[in-house]
């Protein structure tokens, strides 16, 4: 039997795939599922699926960026789709090892998942 990590199945929204202030658009109402961490532990995790430059990704959400958004959108994720989220990637600890880690904010634009042109 061979047992899969869930990162190594399918297409992570990851730090090195964004830029600082890029917007993303949710494609759906997401949904938590258990991980496996890397002591053993099991969490409750939640994924979204997001519109970036044309491809879609799962994005796991850390909490911060999921306290944030239902702050601004609400609790019902059904009512997130077609919403966009502005990235912020910042540098953070994570088990004791600084890394890029992506944070996303609510924003109003009027056609989320098309590349923002900084001028």
């Amino acid at each position: 039997m061979v047992k899969l990590e869930i990162s190594e199945i399918g297409n992570f929204l990851k730090p090195d795939l964004v830029a600082d202030g890029d917007v993303v658009r949710i494609m759906s109402e997401g949904k938590t599922r258990d991980l496996q961490t890397q002591d053993g532990k099991s969490k409750v995790v939640f994924d979204i699926e997001v519109l970036h430059k044309g491809d879609t990704y799962t994005w796991t959400m850390n909490k911060t960026t999921l306290k944030a958004l239902a702050g601004k959108l609400g609790v019902d994720t059904a009512k997130w789709k077609d919403k966009a989220v502005k990235i912020r990637k910042v540098k953070m600890n994570v088990r004791g090892i600084i890394k890029d880690v992506l944070l996303g904010e609510a924003v109003e634009v009027s056609n989320p998942g098309i590349e923002v042109i900084k001028v």
